[in-house]
């Protein structure tokens, strides 16, 4: 399913998340199922399923790796984790274990928030990476900055949980 045209959207990485979200509330308002009660149990059934596609179209479009995600597979990528688990480059597990250290050796606030600063960094270098991969069809790369992007957005999380959870000076 091609969520970007439950929206009306050209299958695009930058899209306009306030239009998106607009266009969300829009549908909401006009076709949720609650708002239908008495229409037939068919067509309740067939708005139902419409609502939920539409939520699930929302939820991958306005999220910047999951919209990566859903483009590649677009094009014929399977983007599932049992089919990247191969794909792994050297960097990426490189990298993956050089922050994982970094985070492990954390000792105060400040080591925390540089690091916090440093990954969104490179998150943001992803996301640049993907686009222009993305637009050049260089589909192996762009593929390759999504799984690094999906690493980095997964290590963000795992500081955020860090910050919370272990006793920092």
């Amino acid at each position: 399913m091609n969520y970007f045209s439950k929206f009306n959207l050209k299958p695009e990485y930058d899209i306009d998340l306030e239009k998106l979200e607009e266009k969300y509330l829009a549908y909401q308002l006009a076709h949720h199922p609650d708002s239908q009660s008495n229409q037939p149990v068919k067509n309740h059934i067939d708005n139902l399923q419409n609502s939920i596609d539409i939520n699930k179209a929302y939820e991958v479009l306005k999220s910047d790796l999951h919209r990566a995600e859903h483009l590649l597979e677009l094009k014929g990528f399977a983007m599932d984790c049992a089919s990247s688990k191969d794909y792994l480059s050297t960097r990426i597990l490189t990298e993956a274990f050089e922050d994982r250290q970094e985070l492990d050796s954390m000792k105060s606030k400040e080591d925390i928030n540089d690091l916090l600063s440093k990954i969104q960094l490179d998150l943001d270098d992803c996301k640049n990476e993907f686009k222009k991969y993305y637009q050049k069809n260089l589909l192996e790369k762009a593929k390759e900055a999504v799984l690094r992007m999906r690493y980095k957005s997964k290590l963000l999380q795992d500081i955020v949980i860090f910050q919370r959870t272990k006793l920092v000076k």
